[in-house]
């Protein structure tokens, strides 16, 4: 998770929230852990404020287009697995 996590810390903004989606436990304290990334769970708690998603996608289901309202800034993966892909959008300007 180590180049996931460095990889999309280039392309967080630099202030607000991150929601997360999708995000498990295990996950969600890697990406804490190698990129100093707390998120907002959409699951616990309104999102409405946060500038910037970050949604974890399975095998099926994957799909690039972006929410209404956001747009897609980074999308990665950790090399050899298919499994689990990670997609960074970030509120379209208001």
């Amino acid at each position: 998770y180590r180049a996931v996590a460095e990889s999309v810390r280039t392309h967080l903004p630099r202030e607000g929230c991150i929601g997360s989606r999708n995000l498990g436990d295990a996950q969600r304290a890697l990406f804490h852990y190698f990129a100093n990334l707390t998120t907002v769970r959409e699951e616990n708690a309104p999102i409405d404020q946060c500038v910037a998603l970050l949604v974890q996608y399975g095998r099926q289901g994957f799909e690039m287009r972006a929410p209404a309202g956001w747009e897609v800034v980074w999308a990665g993966h950790r090399r050899g697995d298919d499994t689990e892909r990670y997609v960074l959008y970030v509120r379209n300007p208001r």
